[in-house]
């Protein structure tokens, strides 16, 4: 059976992007660059989406930022009334 996988959005330091698939970001790392200090030298950051969250990792420092992509997530399952 075949491992599930996602696609990234690279964003190199000299401009240009490409979009990979890959299991998940450390495997992304490992297989395409050959390690972190090969994917600090040549990237600025990756992205992807899981689910409904938007996931930025910034190569130089290996932050990681999280965004929720819809707008019309919800996780109480309720709406608020405008008025």
């Amino acid at each position: 059976m075949k491992t599930p996988t996602l696609p990234f959005l690279i964003e190199y330091k000299n401009g240009d992007k490409k979009t990979l698939d890959a299991e998940n970001h450390q495997v992304l790392i490992s297989k395409i660059f050959g390690g972190q200090e090969n994917f600090k030298k040549k990237v600025h950051r990756i992205s992807w989406k899981i689910k409904s969250t938007i996931c930025v990792l910034y190569a130089e420092d290996g932050r990681i930022e999280r965004n929720i992509a819809d707008g019309d997530v919800n996780p109480y399952g309720w709406r608020m009334q405008h008025r």
